[in-house]
């Protein structure tokens, strides 16, 4: 009887070990790399590679089932990179693939079934620093940086969040800072000196940034703006820049605003504020030097700006319960539009073409409507 009791318990035991096992792998050429894992928990597994010299990575794992790949691998050695990895959890994964020389990632997950992928300086990149920190479940994040000097940071708390960013070029910033529940994010940056920043607090949240040429910025927060924190639910934001130096910023306040803006060529600037729920905007821009402001506070108001040329400058201030409308195109040369609608259900289109035109619209109380027409 004792014996078997005594073999019930040997493959009990065994069960047990097989069940806590884990797996590490680590393969280092070169001189003076240097590589550390720990690992507590049960089938959690590791893989490092480093080729160079004077590598060093750290990875630590904690809970079940996580996995993790870091590799520090050039054409000619990947030389005095840094790699950071730290999960804790179940079923979390990571990725972080570093070539080139004295780059920087850093990978922390806490939750479940997060998921977390960055590769620096594919083909061949220099000085790169890329960091993810999500906190909860099911959150993936995407980092892609090719070239040198680059930077690229996310944030992401709570569930179901997503984020990609893209970066090739030089001396690129991008940062992305989700709170909340089932937000999108995505920045794609091709050329030098941009800069994009995604911050979303609150859920269902979307926002998209992509910017090709040199020393361009845009920025997107919602549930933030100049007045501060409001977690706001299910808005949108897109901006497409293409040129140098134009600029563009949106904030978004309230629940299932959406603002769109498009620009092309040199040093234009877009501002949209939106505050309330189910606004809209639409900015397109073509040419150099030209501006745009959107303001919009209270319900369901409409703005739409068409800037083609060079120089022209468009303000749209809406406020009012609902159902304000504003319309505005100037084509031409250094055109002036100013729209001020105070009120509900007012509605205003300004169309100017030629060169040099200036209207000024100023609306208070409810259903007025303005249409002003300039060309020569």
């Amino acid at each position: 009887m004792k014996k078997v009791i005594l073999s019930a318990a040997a493959l009990l035991c065994g069960a047990v070990m097989v069940a806590q096992s884990n797996t590490s792998d680590v393969l280092s050429q070169g001189d003076g790399n240097g590589s550390t894992v720990s690992q507590t928990g049960m089938t959690n597994d590791s893989d490092v590679d480093q080729i160079g010299n004077d590598n060093i990575s750290e990875m630590t794992q904690s809970g079940t089932d996580n996995s993790s790949d870091i590799d520090q691998i050039g054409a000619n050695g990947g030389i005095s990179n840094d790699a950071s990895v730290e999960q804790e959890g179940l079923g979390n994964s990571s990725t972080l693939m570093q070539n080139g020389t004295f780059n920087e990632g850093d990978i922390y997950q806490e939750g479940d079934n997060n998921n977390a992928h960055a590769i620096q300086g594919w083909g061949w990149g220099d000085r790169n620093v890329s960091e993810t920190v999500q906190v909860g479940n099911d959150n993936d994040s995407q980092q892609r940086q090719a070239g040198d000097d680059n930077e690229n940071y996310v944030t992401q708390e709570g569930d179901d969040n997503d984020s990609w960013a893209r970066q090739n070029g030089d001396f690129n910033f991008s940062g992305i800072f989700q709170v909340g529940n089932e937000n999108d994010s995505e920045i794609n940056q091709i050329g030098d000196n941009n800069r994009a920043e995604n911050v979303q607090l609150g859920n269902n949240n979307i926002s998209d940034i992509a910017q090709t040429g040199d020393g361009n910025y845009g920025g997107a927060g919602q549930g933030v703006n100049y007045g501060g924190i409001s977690p706001s639910d299910d808005n949108i934001s897109y901006i497409d820049q293409t040129g140098d130096y134009n600029n563009a910023l949106t904030f978004q306040v309230g629940n299932k605003n959406g603002s769109k803006v498009k620009q092309s060529g040199d040093g234009n600037e877009s501002d949209v504020d939106q505050e309330g729920n189910k606004n809209r905007s639409k900015v397109k821009q073509r040419g150099d030097g030209n501006e745009s402001d959107v303001d919009q506070d209270g319900n369901r108001n409409r703005s739409k700006v068409v800037q083609i040329g060079d120089d022209h400058t468009s303000i749209v201030t809406q406020n009012g319960f609902a159902v304000n409308m504003s319309d505005v195109r100037q084509k031409g040369l250094g055109h002036m539009s100013t729209v001020n609608q105070q009120g509900d259900t007012n509605n205003s289109w300004v169309a100017q073409t030629g060169d040099t035109h200036v209207s000024d619209v100023q609306q208070l109380g409810d259903m007025n409507t303005s249409t002003v027409t300039q060309s020569n």
